[in-house]
């Protein structure tokens, strides 16, 4: 019996490590997987105690590596803690990584909304008003302001961030 337990064990730590050659997984990602993969709850406890003890996985670590990828592509704070706590990353460890690697400081969503606005009203030719009446130019501008606003709430601006470049004139 115990014999059989190492197996299935040992088996597991297999498709354990094999499943981090293609990247770095949280705890959670790990044991849905090993669900998956019909390891037994007290196999996968034991497994994951050792992926931990050998730093093969490392949510804070994870953490703060896909927080600075997201930062990277321009997301919001809030959409960045919405995927990370889809990865199964506890809210402590995302608030305790954004908080020590001074990541989505509103400084710098705010210069990452101004450049977008920037980016959005020179397609949309918000200074282009000649020939239009005073009407049309202010429904022009409320237009493009709100499709800011929908751009920088769908990349996951905090409120307070789309609040302060809508009322930031060019």
């Amino acid at each position: 019996m115990y014999e059989e337990k190492r197996k299935n064990i040992n088996r597991g730590k297999d498709i354990a490590l094999q499943y981090l050659n293609y990247g770095d997984r949280t705890t959670y990602q790990m044991v849905e997987y090993l669900k998956k993969k019909d390891i037994e709850k007290d196999d996968i406890e034991e497994i994951i105690k050792y992926l931990k003890e050998f730093k093969y996985i490392d949510d804070y670590r994870y953490a703060e590596i896909y927080a600075r990828q997201l930062e990277q592509k321009g997301e919001g704070r809030e959409k960045a803690i919405y995927k990370m706590k889809s990865k199964g990353l506890s809210l402590e460890i995302i608030e305790e990584v954004l908080a020590e690697n001074q990541l989505f400081a509103f400084d710098h969503q705010l210069v990452k909304a101004l450049a977008i606005k920037e980016k959005l009203y020179i397609e949309k030719g918000y200074e282009e008003v000649e020939g239009l009446s005073r009407n049309e130019i202010y429904d022009k501008k409320q237009k493009i302001k709100g499709k800011l606003a929908r751009k920088l709430q769908n990349k996951g601006f905090h409120s307070n961030v789309i609040v302060n470049v809508l009322k930031d004139e060019m």
